[in-house]
C-alpha cells in the first residue's frame, strides 16, 4: 500500500470539485484545496493571493540561486587570479 501526503488543510474528491470548482475554492480553508482521485491528490487548486505569494517566493528564490552563482564566478575569478600571481612569483 502507497501513501500519499496530501500538502494542503482542505480536500475535494475531483467528481465534487468538477460540478463547482468555484465553490470549492470559496469554502477552502487558506485559499488552497487539494483535488483528489481515488483519495490521491491528482492537483492543487489555489486562489489568486495564494498563487501570488507563492510567484513573489519563486522569484526570491530566482534571485538568490543568481547570486549565488556570480558569487561562486567572483570566487573563481579570485582562484585564477591568485594561482596567477603565484605562478609568477616562481619565474623571480
Amino acid at each position: 500500500m502507497v501513501t500519499t501526503t496530501v500538502l494542503t488543510k482542505d480536500a475535494i474528491d475531483v467528481s465534487e470539485f468538477k460540478r463547482n470548482p468555484l465553490k470549492a475554492l470559496k469554502n477552502a480553508v487558506d485559499g488552497q484545496i487539494a483535488v483528489l482521485s481515488q483519495n490521491r491528490p491528482i492537483g492543487y487548486f489555489v486562489g489568486p493571493d495564494v498563487f501570488a505569494r507563492l510567484h513573489k517566493a519563486l522569484d526570491l528564490l530566482e534571485d538568490l540561486e543568481d547570486a549565488l552563482l556570480s558569487e561562486r564566478r567572483s570566487q573563481q575569478q579570485k582562484r585564477r587570479a591568485l594561482d596567477l600571481d603565484v605562478d609568477g612569483l616562481g619565474k623571480l
